[in-house]
């Protein structure tokens, strides 16, 4: 796992609770006067690139001694020493946004701020701010891309808004597929609840959830979610298939998706296979209907 996400993994933070205008924890007091106004001085712009070049230098100097850590131990107690704290930069940021509202820079420091301290709290507050101030911020793709795991209240609620409202064609393709990926998660979260098949699980979720999402999980129309789901990914496909993104285009990333869920489901008939066997004879996986079957796909990069 690279250091950045142990980073973002191990520091949980808590730091907004003030719907429905934003707010923030404030930071730590800089050591003295001259201190505090070298941080609060400079744009939007420029502070923002001051927290983000801070944090980027914590990171090295902690991922430096990490690597030069001699063994097992010494690594785990410079993660427990050393390991940069979130919670003052990401506090630095809402505070810039919170001073400069509508200054195109708030979007970055929010987008920051969410991808860096995701505490359920503080991303509701953050998505709020974002909705009300930055629909039309070309940085809330980003935004979009950090919401794919879910778990963030009214994330949904976001997502919708954006693909209605926001002018960038690559951001309103993003919040398509990723609100897409939702309704059909959604729908396989219901399936499991309501088939009773995985009681463990079902148990895990509703910890981290709550007994409100379990409640809705077991009342959800799982296959309307699915089609739902779906649909948003073929909108994908139909209206932004040629947005360019790293590694393909949309359509690309919502073809596949497609693809995975209506062939390759428990149930599902195998596509089919077609290749060479370690003897250099050509083969089809459809030769083998009716045996059982295992399959290794390897390779080496």
């Amino acid at each position: 796992m690279p250091l950045y996400r142990v980073a973002s993994t191990l520091c949980v933070l808590a730091m907004l609770d003030l719907p429905p205008a934003l707010c923030a924890q404030e930071p730590a007091t800089p050591a003295t006067p001259a201190a505090k106004a070298a941080q609060d001085a400079g744009t939007p712009a420029e502070r923002f690139a001051a927290v983000k070049a801070d944090h980027e230098k914590a990171m090295k100097a902690f991922e430096t001694a990490y690597h030069a850590a001699k063994n097992e131990a010494a690594q785990m107690q410079i993660l427990r020493e050393l390991l940069p704290k979130p919670e003052p930069f990401v506090a630095r940021m809402i505070t810039i946004a919170k001073a400069a509202p509508q200054d195109p820079a708030a979007a970055e420091c929010l987008a920051w701020a969410l991808d860096n301290g995701r505490d359920e709290t503080q991303a509701a507050s953050i998505l709020q701010a974002l909705q009300q101030d930055h629909l039309g911020s070309p940085k809330l793709g980003d935004v979009c891309e950090t919401l794919r795991g879910g778990g963030v209240k009214n994330d949904e609620t976001f997502l919708r808004a954006v693909l209605e409202k926001s002018p960038h064609q690559q951001v309103r393709a993003q919040a398509c597929y990723v609100l897409g990926l939702h309704r059909t998660d959604n729908a396989a979260l219901a399936r499991t609840v309501q088939s009773g098949d995985d009681a463990e699980r079902v148990k895990r979720l509703t910890d981290y959830y709550g007994a409100e999402w379990l409640a809705a999980m077991q009342k959800a129309d799982a296959k309307a979610l699915q089609s739902e789901g779906e649909a948003l990914l073929e909108r994908v496909l139909a209206e932004f298939g040629d947005v360019v993104m790293p590694g393909g285009t949309m359509g690309d990333r919502a073809k596949a998706d497609l693809f995975e869920m209506r062939n390759l489901a428990i149930g599902k008939l195998a596509p089919e296979i077609q290749g060479k066997d370690l003897d250099g004879v050509e083969f089809k996986l459809s030769d083998y209907r009716g045996k059982v079957v295992f399959l290794d796909f390897w390779g080496f990069w």
